[in-house]
């Protein structure tokens, strides 16, 4: 399988899915030299779930419990798409509830998560 990841304009930044897409892929030895220069940006960095999502979790002692318990990546990738959507009127809350929904019966969400996390 080939990935392919276009080049970005400056300024734009990757998603965390892709981010954590690239990690992986940079840990495997999948990313030639050549495109591993384009990305000095992406960088394994910590990455803080935001108070406001940590406190919403923590308000569930079940979800929290739940949610500390998924990979780092899934916990980056859920809580970055949680955060995004703080641009959009009511998308932040209405992610946020979900979230903390789906964490709380233990149920992970997302793309091709069950091969990928």
């Amino acid at each position: 399988m080939v990935q392919r990841f276009s080049p970005r304009k400056s300024g734009s930044g990757y998603s965390q899915t892709n981010q954590e897409r690239l990690r992986r892929l940079i840990k495997q030895h999948k990313v030639s030299k050549d495109v591993l220069k384009t990305l000095e940006d992406i960088k394994p960095e910590e990455y803080e779930l935001p108070a406001d999502i940590r406190r919403a979790l923590q308000a569930n002692p079940k979800a929290w419990a739940n949610f500390q318990r998924y990979s780092p990546s899934y916990q980056r990738i859920r809580a970055a798409y949680v955060d995004s959507g703080r641009r959009r009127p009511g998308q932040f809350q209405k992610r946020l509830r979900h979230l903390v929904s789906m964490t709380e019966q233990n149920k992970q969400f997302g793309f091709c998560i069950e091969s990928y996390y």
